[in-house]
């Protein structure tokens, strides 16, 4: 009996444990956001130099995005700097309509100064060493892409990177189901890091031939872009802005593809970042697009979490019905030893 009700106990103990391991949220996002200081000792800097605009382009397709990110830097000061600055590789942020957002690992980073490419090298020490005041939702990185900017006094500098993503292993998680579709994060309160406000921007993407708008199940924040059919193309233009999280880029796309293989995709960064600087050149005019507001971020698949939910109901409803049928066996017990005593 003794044992009986151990295991008994162990088991409602592991079903209360699994009960408390779902967490809700867009998981494995692909995306990352605009370049950021990275060590304390840089801090001293940050107000004086401002990115004064930004552009940026996206080619989105079925399972990957591919983003180049035009930067113009005002160094406001009459000194030269030099300072660390970097993308985060992967890590999570705050978002009050999907709760959380965890992006994964961007991938052929290159990094230009005005028309010269510079080194971007992984950290893969302590992220203590990394301290990282705004955005504080970007605290908690495991690690970063890092390289050395140089602003000149008084001048304009313009920074551009390129960047792939995989997005085709995003799934949207509410309790224990999940959607797995196409996810992908454009981090833009990383801007606010610098100086100033950003006077004047613009996000570009193009959806690729075998995208429609339809495919676009969600996107934030909202009632920001406008989107025209024709060209498959989504925009949204900013002035004066001192982004915050809510105006951190979010969007839902297409169902994931099982058959999707991101590495053989990857091999052709360059073709990708070329199609990205014709993209980036056109003068996109988003006065005649229509509003556009897709806006589903809610889990479909309950089916996904039927296990998980049978768990849960033994975890709150275990013990008690481990009692009643404890109690239940002790009395059997007792009965049947004693009448087979009187036998």
């Amino acid at each position: 009996m003794k044992k009986i009700f151990l295991n008994i106990v162990f088991i409602s103990l592991g079903f209360l444990f699994l009960s408390n391991a779902a967490m809700p949220g867009f998981w494995a996002v692909g995306g990352s956001g605009a370049f950021t200081p990275i060590f304390a000792q840089d801090s001293i800097h940050i107000g004086k130099v401002q990115m004064q605009s930004e552009q940026i382009s996206i080619l989105l397709y079925r399972g990957f995005a591919v983003v180049k990110g035009e930067y113009y830097m005002k160094n406001l000061s009459q000194d030269s700097i030099k300072m660390q600055t970097g993308y985060p590789v992967n890590g999570s942020l705050e978002n009050e309509t999907v709760y959380s957002i965890h992006f994964n690992e961007l991938h052929h980073l290159k990094v230009f100064e005005n028309t010269k490419e510079l080194k971007a090298t992984q950290l893969r020490a302590d992220t203590s060493k990394a301290i990282i005041t705004q955005p504080p939702t970007l605290d908690n990185v495991y690690n970063w892409y890092v390289w050395q900017g140089n602003y000149a006094p008084d001048t304009l500098t313009k920074i551009t990177v390129y960047f792939m993503v995989n997005t085709n292993q995003a799934h949207l998680r509410e309790g224990y189901s999940r959607d797995n579709h196409n996810g992908f994060t454009y981090i833009l309160e990383s801007g606010k890091a610098w100086g100033g406000k950003i006077e004047k921007g613009q996000i570009r993407i193009q959806l690729s031939e075998e995208l429609v708008l339809e495919d676009i199940k969600g996107i934030l924040p909202r009632k920001a872009f406008k989107a025209d059919a024709k060209s498959k193309r989504i925009v949204w233009d900013f002035e004066n802005l001192e982004p915050e999280s809510a105006q951190n880029v979010l969007i839902r796309y297409t169902e994931a593809d099982n058959n999707f293989d991101f590495e053989k995709v990857a091999q052709q960064s360059k073709k990708y970042y070329e199609a990205l600087d014709q993209l980036s050149k056109k003068n996109i005019d988003s006065n005649a697009f229509q509003a556009f507001d897709p806006h589903d971020f809610e889990v479909h698949d309950w089916k996904s979490g039927g296990f998980f939910y049978l768990l849960m109901f033994l975890a709150i409803f275990g013990m008690p019905l481990a009692i009643i049928i404890l109690g239940i066996l002790t009395i059997w017990y007792f009965v049947f030893k004693k009448k087979k005593k009187k036998a």
